[in-house]
């Protein structure tokens, strides 16, 4: 079996048999995939360089008029906005050699790969929205045993609503408490996926904690967004929304294709601050990761 100094000397072997200015694309592809994936074992497989996380990742190759880069289907379906410009198939894309090479959008792409691996090699209880610890200490029973009542008791026959009732009539739990076993049931079931609400929408959230009261870091937030027109490539369909509380500063503004963004600032000590970047209304799965390596990049830049 080769070692990773083996395997990267082949990828190092396979670059330098190209011209100059085409070496210097493919080691800025490669040093790109290598920081945003770093755990990503890098390998030759079908006569060009591979990367592989919890399967294969992506690949790229140089051609006599451009490189070939192999994001799965996936990376192409979550990205087709951007790359409409571009040649490609099912799960490739061409960079022509004479055009920038759109570095930026190569390291979204990998990002939403890496994303979209990590979900593929964990199991479906680590894909709960909500602890075993948090639901156990909220209702008395974690989730194997609320899982184990249900079936007993047929839910798996009742709609979304009649479960809820079930819950919060026959074992007293409260209303949010019996709205989200609920759900976490149906996803048991297979009904829904992680993400997806009852009206079969999905949403996400992402959080960081930054320096700065809760002021300092909603100004931060304003001024960023301040000429934005559009968010994730999609325009903003009216004028953003922005409200305060003793505790909290909102930010919201619905978007050109019927989805939401809302930006919650609240505070985490007397020097920190979060920010919640939250998504609703989202037409699919894919669009939780494109969302998720959005929102990751924005945060950087913030």
């Amino acid at each position: 079996m080769q070692n990773d100094n083996n395997r990267s000397s082949l990828v190092d072997h396979y670059i330098k048999q190209f011209h100059p200015e085409i070496q210097e694309r493919l080691i800025k592809i490669r040093q790109i995939i290598r920081e945003t994936a770093p755990e990503a074992a890098e390998t030759i497989a079908y006569q060009m360089p591979t990367y592989r996380l919890n399967g294969n990742l992506v690949h790229f190759a140089a051609f006599k008029n451009h490189i070939g880069f192999y994001p799965a289907p996936s990376g192409i379906d979550a990205f087709k906005k951007e790359l409409a410009r571009y040649k490609g198939a099912k799960g490739s894309i061409q960079f022509p050699h004479n055009k920038p090479l759109p570095y930026d959008l190569i390291r979204k792409i990998v990002d939403y790969r890496v994303i979209e691996s990590s979900q593929a090699a964990n199991p479906k209880p680590s894909e709960k929205s909500l602890t075993d610890e948090a639901v156990v200490k909220a209702t008395g029973k974690g989730w194997d045993k609320w899982f184990t009542l249900l079936g007993q008791e047929k839910a798996d026959k009742l709609t979304h609503k009649e479960i809820a009732k079930l819950l919060s009539e026959q074992h007293k739990v409260d209303g949010w408490w019996a709205q989200s076993i609920a759900v976490e049931y149906e996803r048991h079931l297979g009904r829904r996926q992680v993400g997806q609400v009852k009206d079969g929408t999905f949403h996400t959230a992402v959080s960081k904690t930054i320096l700065g009261n809760i002021d300092q870091a909603f100004e931060l937030w304003l001024n960023a967004v301040r000429e934005e027109k559009e968010l994730n490539s999609i325009p903003l369909a009216e004028k953003p929304a922005i409200s305060k509380s003793e505790k909290w500063r909102y930010w919201r503004v619905n978007l050109q294709n019927g989805s939401k963004v809302a930006i919650t600032v609240g505070t985490k000590t007397a020097e920190k601050s979060t920010l919640t970047f939250s998504n609703e209304k989202l037409k699919s799965k894919d669009d939780i990761n494109t969302w998720k390596v959005f929102w990751r990049d924005y945060i950087t830049k913030l």
